[in-house]
Protein backbone atom coordinates (compact mmCIF):
# COMPACT_ATOMS: atom_id res chain seq x y z
CA UNK A 1 0.00 0.00 0.00
CA UNK A 2 1.06 3.61 -0.54
CA UNK A 3 1.83 6.51 1.75
CA UNK A 4 -0.40 9.23 0.29
CA UNK A 5 0.06 12.93 0.99
CA UNK A 6 -3.22 14.86 0.81
CA UNK A 7 -2.55 18.54 0.07
CA UNK A 8 -5.21 21.07 1.10
CA UNK A 9 -4.90 24.87 1.46
CA UNK A 10 -6.30 24.81 5.04
CA UNK A 11 -7.24 21.97 7.38
CA UNK A 12 -9.67 21.34 8.57
CA UNK A 13 -12.62 23.32 7.22
CA UNK A 14 -15.88 21.76 8.55
CA UNK A 15 -17.80 22.38 5.31
CA UNK A 16 -15.19 20.44 3.31
CA UNK A 17 -16.48 17.08 4.50
CA UNK A 18 -15.32 15.44 1.26
CA UNK A 19 -11.67 15.80 2.30
CA UNK A 20 -12.06 13.90 5.59
CA UNK A 21 -14.35 11.32 3.98
CA UNK A 22 -11.73 10.60 1.33
CA UNK A 23 -8.88 10.39 3.86
CA UNK A 24 -10.74 7.96 6.10
CA UNK A 25 -11.68 5.82 3.08
CA UNK A 26 -8.01 5.64 2.02
CA UNK A 27 -6.96 4.60 5.51
CA UNK A 28 -9.70 1.98 5.58
CA UNK A 29 -8.37 0.65 2.26
CA UNK A 30 -4.98 0.09 3.91
CA UNK A 31 -3.05 3.19 2.87
CA UNK A 32 -1.01 5.43 5.15
CA UNK A 33 -2.16 9.03 4.84
CA UNK A 34 -0.63 12.35 5.86
CA UNK A 35 -2.23 15.78 5.41
CA UNK A 36 0.02 18.54 4.06
CA UNK A 37 -1.52 21.95 4.63
CA UNK A 38 -0.48 25.59 4.60
CA UNK A 39 -2.72 26.38 7.57
CA UNK A 40 -3.62 24.03 10.45
CA UNK A 41 -6.89 25.48 11.74
CA UNK A 42 -8.33 23.07 14.28
CA UNK A 43 -8.72 19.48 15.37
CA UNK A 44 -11.01 17.21 13.37
CA UNK A 45 -12.77 14.71 15.63
CA UNK A 46 -13.87 12.55 12.68
CA UNK A 47 -10.36 12.10 11.28
CA UNK A 48 -8.71 8.70 11.68
CA UNK A 49 -6.20 8.77 14.55
CA UNK A 50 -3.38 7.45 12.36
CA UNK A 51 -3.38 10.52 10.07
CA UNK A 52 -0.66 13.08 10.74
CA UNK A 53 -1.08 16.80 9.98
CA UNK A 54 2.03 18.48 8.54
CA UNK A 55 2.19 22.25 8.08
CA UNK A 56 3.99 23.42 4.93
CA UNK A 57 6.36 26.29 5.64
CA UNK A 58 8.41 28.41 3.27
CA UNK A 59 11.87 28.00 4.77
CA UNK A 60 14.67 29.37 2.61
CA UNK A 61 17.33 27.45 4.52
CA UNK A 62 15.53 24.11 4.19
CA UNK A 63 14.80 24.77 0.51
CA UNK A 64 18.43 25.56 -0.31
CA UNK A 65 19.66 22.56 1.69
CA UNK A 66 17.32 20.18 -0.15
CA UNK A 67 18.22 21.71 -3.53
CA UNK A 68 21.94 21.16 -2.86
CA UNK A 69 21.24 17.52 -2.02
CA UNK A 70 19.22 17.03 -5.23
CA UNK A 71 20.72 19.55 -7.71
CA UNK A 72 19.69 17.84 -10.96
CA UNK A 73 16.03 17.44 -9.97
CA UNK A 74 15.94 20.96 -8.53
CA UNK A 75 17.31 22.41 -11.77
CA UNK A 76 14.84 20.50 -13.94
CA UNK A 77 11.96 21.55 -11.69
CA UNK A 78 13.00 25.21 -11.82
CA UNK A 79 12.74 25.04 -15.62
CA UNK A 80 9.28 23.48 -15.26
CA UNK A 81 8.24 26.06 -12.65
CA UNK A 82 9.16 28.91 -14.98
CA UNK A 83 6.37 27.81 -17.33
CA UNK A 84 3.67 28.82 -14.83
CA UNK A 85 2.46 32.42 -15.16
CA UNK A 86 0.25 32.90 -12.07
CA UNK A 87 2.91 32.35 -9.38
CA UNK A 88 6.45 33.67 -9.22
CA UNK A 89 9.39 31.32 -9.72
CA UNK A 90 10.80 32.26 -6.29
CA UNK A 91 7.55 31.31 -4.54
CA UNK A 92 7.15 28.10 -6.55
CA UNK A 93 10.67 26.88 -5.80
CA UNK A 94 10.50 28.01 -2.17
CA UNK A 95 7.37 26.06 -1.32
CA UNK A 96 8.06 23.35 -3.88
CA UNK A 97 11.43 22.45 -2.37
CA UNK A 98 10.01 22.41 1.15
CA UNK A 99 7.12 20.15 0.14
CA UNK A 100 9.62 17.92 -1.68
CA UNK A 101 11.66 17.68 1.54
CA UNK A 102 8.53 16.56 3.40
CA UNK A 103 7.81 13.97 0.71
CA UNK A 104 11.37 12.67 0.93
CA UNK A 105 11.67 12.61 4.74
CA UNK A 106 8.21 11.09 5.30
CA UNK A 107 8.64 8.60 2.45
CA UNK A 108 5.43 9.71 0.75
CA UNK A 109 4.87 7.91 -2.56
CA UNK A 110 1.97 9.90 -4.03
CA UNK A 111 0.63 13.45 -3.70
CA UNK A 112 -3.08 14.15 -4.13
CA UNK A 113 -4.14 17.81 -4.12
CA UNK A 114 -7.63 19.11 -3.38
CA UNK A 115 -8.49 22.24 -5.39
CA UNK A 116 -6.65 23.10 -8.60
CA UNK A 117 -5.36 26.59 -7.85
CA UNK A 118 -2.03 27.60 -6.20
CA UNK A 119 -1.52 24.56 -3.90
CA UNK A 120 -1.70 22.27 -6.93
CA UNK A 121 1.04 24.25 -8.66
CA UNK A 122 3.27 23.89 -5.60
CA UNK A 123 2.40 20.17 -5.39
CA UNK A 124 3.30 19.55 -9.04
CA UNK A 125 6.70 21.23 -8.67
CA UNK A 126 7.36 19.32 -5.43
CA UNK A 127 6.35 15.97 -6.95
CA UNK A 128 8.72 16.47 -9.87
CA UNK A 129 11.59 17.34 -7.51
CA UNK A 130 10.89 14.35 -5.26
CA UNK A 131 10.16 11.98 -8.15
CA UNK A 132 6.68 10.85 -7.04
CA UNK A 133 3.32 10.78 -8.81
CA UNK A 134 0.76 13.56 -8.37
CA UNK A 135 -2.99 13.89 -8.87
CA UNK A 136 -5.60 16.58 -8.37
CA UNK A 137 -9.32 17.05 -7.76
CA UNK A 138 -11.37 20.10 -8.70
CA UNK A 139 -14.26 21.46 -6.66
CA UNK A 140 -15.69 24.60 -8.29
CA UNK A 141 -14.08 28.03 -8.00
CA UNK A 142 -10.68 26.53 -8.89
CA UNK A 143 -12.09 25.23 -12.20
CA UNK A 144 -14.82 27.69 -13.21
CA UNK A 145 -13.41 30.99 -11.89
CA UNK A 146 -9.73 30.92 -10.92
CA UNK A 147 -8.46 28.62 -13.67
CA UNK A 148 -4.97 30.10 -14.19
CA UNK A 149 -2.51 27.69 -15.86
CA UNK A 150 -5.14 24.95 -15.63
CA UNK A 151 -4.26 23.27 -18.93
CA UNK A 152 -0.60 23.06 -17.89
CA UNK A 153 -1.54 21.65 -14.49
CA UNK A 154 -3.76 18.97 -16.04
CA UNK A 155 -0.99 17.96 -18.42
CA UNK A 156 1.51 17.52 -15.57
CA UNK A 157 -0.76 15.50 -13.26
CA UNK A 158 -0.75 11.71 -13.53
CA UNK A 159 -4.53 11.98 -13.35
CA UNK A 160 -7.17 14.49 -12.31
CA UNK A 161 -10.63 14.04 -10.81
CA UNK A 162 -13.84 15.88 -11.73
CA UNK A 163 -16.67 15.79 -9.17
CA UNK A 164 -19.51 16.16 -11.67
CA UNK A 165 -20.17 15.46 -15.35
CA UNK A 166 -20.10 19.15 -16.30
CA UNK A 167 -16.67 19.55 -14.74
CA UNK A 168 -15.41 16.44 -16.51
CA UNK A 169 -16.54 17.90 -19.85
CA UNK A 170 -14.87 21.24 -19.08
CA UNK A 171 -11.57 19.62 -18.06
CA UNK A 172 -11.59 17.31 -21.07
CA UNK A 173 -12.01 20.35 -23.33
CA UNK A 174 -8.42 21.29 -22.46
CA UNK A 175 -7.28 18.04 -24.11
CA UNK A 176 -4.56 17.70 -21.49
CA UNK A 177 -3.99 14.83 -19.07
CA UNK A 178 -6.22 12.04 -17.86
CA UNK A 179 -9.52 13.06 -16.26
CA UNK A 180 -11.72 10.73 -14.19
CA UNK A 181 -15.26 11.33 -12.93
CA UNK A 182 -15.83 10.67 -9.22
CA UNK A 183 -18.82 12.20 -7.44
CA UNK A 184 -18.32 13.43 -3.88
CA UNK A 185 -20.27 11.36 -1.38
CA UNK A 186 -20.83 10.75 2.31
CA UNK A 187 -20.35 7.81 4.66
CA UNK A 188 -23.91 6.54 5.08
CA UNK A 189 -22.93 4.51 8.15
CA UNK A 190 -22.67 7.79 10.08
CA UNK A 191 -26.38 8.57 9.64
CA UNK A 192 -29.64 6.90 10.60
CA UNK A 193 -32.10 7.52 7.78
CA UNK A 194 -34.82 5.16 9.07
CA UNK A 195 -37.94 6.51 10.81
CA UNK A 196 -38.29 5.28 14.38
CA UNK A 197 -42.04 4.71 13.83
CA UNK A 198 -43.93 3.44 10.81
CA UNK A 199 -46.08 6.58 10.60
CA UNK A 200 -43.17 9.00 11.08
CA UNK A 201 -42.21 11.12 8.09
CA UNK A 202 -38.57 11.65 7.11
CA UNK A 203 -37.42 15.27 7.18
CA UNK A 204 -34.47 16.38 5.07
CA UNK A 205 -32.30 19.43 5.70
CA UNK A 206 -30.22 20.94 2.89
CA UNK A 207 -27.38 23.31 3.71
CA UNK A 208 -25.58 24.95 0.81
CA UNK A 209 -25.39 27.80 -1.67
CA UNK A 210 -27.61 27.78 -4.74
CA UNK A 211 -25.10 29.38 -7.07
CA UNK A 212 -24.38 28.79 -10.76
CA UNK A 213 -20.79 27.61 -10.26
CA UNK A 214 -22.08 24.64 -8.23
CA UNK A 215 -23.66 23.35 -11.46
CA UNK A 216 -26.77 22.20 -9.65
CA UNK A 217 -29.91 20.94 -11.36
CA UNK A 218 -33.12 21.12 -9.36
CA UNK A 219 -36.29 19.16 -10.01
CA UNK A 220 -39.61 19.79 -8.30
CA UNK A 221 -42.53 17.41 -8.49
CA UNK A 222 -45.87 18.55 -7.05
Amino acid sequence: MKHIGIVVPSFHIPSETFVVTEINALVKAGHKVSVLTFENLNECINLDNSVRIIVIKKSTQSAISFALQHPVMALKSSILASKFSAISLVSLMGYGLNIAEIIHSRKISHIHCHFMHAPLTYSIVASKIAGVSVSSIGHGHDVYVNDSDLKLKLSLCDFSVAVCKDMQIKLNNYSAGKVQLLHCGIDLSMFNAKPSRLNESVKLLFVGRLVEKKVCNFYYQQ
